[in-house]
C-alpha cells in the first residue's frame, strides 16, 4: 500500500488554501488470511501510531454487482415454400414460462405481408409488408412476449412463396 501527497484545506471564510499536513509513504503490506500488523509510519514523519491490525474479509461497499440479464438465448431458423398456414418460428418456452422474441429476421422471394403471432390464439404481435426479394429485421425497443405461458411464436404469410425466418428468443415468467 502506498499513500503519498499533501492534504489541503480551504479556509471557511474563503481565504487561501494552506497545507495542513504531509502524508508519507506507508510500508508495503500484503494482506493474506488472518491479519497483518502495519507497524509504525515511516521514520521521517515523526509520528508513531503503534501497531495497526488489518483483517481481511469481504467488502460490501458499492452494493451487489449487476451481472445483467441471464437468459439462455435460442436461435431458430425456419424456411417454408408456403407459410399461408401459421407455422412455428420459435421453440417452445421453458415449461411454465412465456417465449420472448428479441429479434426476428424475415426474408422472402415473393411480395407478401408477414405476421408474427402467438401459437393457438393467433394474437398478432407484429405485421410487416415485404416486397419480392425483400427482407426485414424486427427489433423492437421492448421484446415481443407471448401473452400465454407454454406457447410458441408462429409466422403466417399472406401469399405462398419462399420465406426464411431467423428468430432469437428466450423464456421468462
Amino acid at each position: 500500500m502506498r499513500i503519498e501527497g499533501e492534504v489541503y484545506v480551504k479556509d471557511i471564510d474563503g481565504g487561501t488554501i494552506d497545507t495542513v499536513t504531509t502524508i508519507t509513504t506507508l510500508p508495503a503490506v500484503v494482506l493474506g488470511a488472518g491479519s497483518v500488523a502495519i507497524g509504525k509510519l515511516a521514520a521521517n514523519s515523526g509520528v508513531d501510531i503503534g501497531d495497526v491490525t488489518l483483517t481481511t474479509g469481504t467488502s460490501s461497499v458499492g452494493g451487489a454487482k449487476d451481472d445483467g440479464p441471464q437468459q439462455t438465448i435460442t436461435r431458430t431458423y425456419t424456411t417454408s415454400a408456403d407459410m399461408t398456414t401459421a407455422a412455428d418460428i420459435s421453440p417452445a418456452p421453458t415449461s411454465g414460462n412465456k417465449i420472448v422474441a428479441m429479434d426476428v429476421l424475415v426474408s422472402t422471394d415473393t411480395a407478401m405481408n408477414f405476421i408474427v403471432q402467438e401459437e393457438t390464439s393467433a394474437t398478432g404481435f407484429a405485421k410487416v409488408f415485404l416486397p419480392a426479394n425483400g427482407a426485414i429485421q424486427i427489433t423492437l425497443r421492448g421484446y415481443i412476449k407471448a401473452a400465454v405461458a407454454d406457447k410458441k411464436l408462429q409466422g403466417k404469410a399472406s401469399a405462398a412463396g419462399n420465406v426464411a425466418i431467423t428468430c432469437i428468443t428466450f423464456s421468462e415468467a
